[in-house]
């Protein structure tokens, strides 16, 4: 996935992939993203500085690999819950995540039931 070779997964990262445009990006996405949401105008402005910095796909995805973001979250707008979370099995969640985990269960057991 991404490229990489299982040295590369045991490095972490390629240091090809360290440029200080790379490093840049980083910080960027890393504050459109700090609230768990972007906005089509945070994911425009993303477009603008990839463009600007020379970041291409395989980039973008590692940054939001490193950010714990998939891309289909990012295509979402959100991060999705993952109702197998650590934080869940720890029951560090607060309640209105409870709500949430629980109402994610019942809408996959009821798309279940339709397939």
């Amino acid at each position: 996935e991404y490229g990489w070779s299982k040295i590369d997964y045991s490095n972490g990262y390629r240091k090809s992939d360290i440029s200080g445009n790379f490093s840049e990006y980083e910080k960027i996405i890393g504050k459109e993203l700090s609230g768990e949401q972007i906005t089509e105008t945070g994911k425009s402005i993303l477009r603008k500085v990839r463009k600007k910095l020379g970041i291409d796909p395989q980039k973008h995805l590692l940054a939001l690999k490193k950010l714990g973001w998939s891309y289909e979250d990012f295509e979402l707008g959100y991060k999705e819950i993952n109702p197998n979370s650590e934080a869940l099995v720890k029951g560090e969640l607060g309640r209105e995540e409870k709500m949430v985990i629980d109402n994610l269960k019942h809408r996959t057991s009821i798309v279940s039931l339709l397939q």
